[in-house]
């Protein structure tokens, strides 16, 4: 991890969420919003198949992969503490802004 910040309200759980839910956008190679969504697309969850570890994983929103042109995923980002929807979009705006500002330097 290169970066990490409890915000006041933080507990315990949520460095477990992140780790989670950056496993899952790493092994997906998608956000992890969008591996819950697909899981759902059938009417069922991802998480009711045998094969995805609860414990390792979660497919809820907050993480998206890190992508270098050429490269490939090299990281990921992710939030936790939010609904994760909002999660979600923190991350969108974040990102957003990161990636503004990089294009008019």
């Amino acid at each position: 991890m290169l970066f990490h910040v409890p915000l006041p309200g933080a507990t315990p759980d949520n460095g477990h969420w992140i780790r989670a839910k950056q496993r899952t956008a790493a092994r997906h190679e998608v956000p992890s919003l969008l591996v819950g969504l697909r899981g759902r697309l059938g009417g069922g969850r991802i998480e009711d198949n045998a094969w995805f570890d609860q414990s390792r994983y979660a497919a809820h929103g907050g993480a998206f992969p890190i992508y270098v042109t050429g490269v490939g995923a090299v990281a990921t980002v992710a939030v936790s503490g939010l609904p994760q929807l909002q999660d979600h979009d923190l991350v969108v705006e974040a990102l957003r802004d990161v990636l503004g500002s990089a294009l008019t330097d």
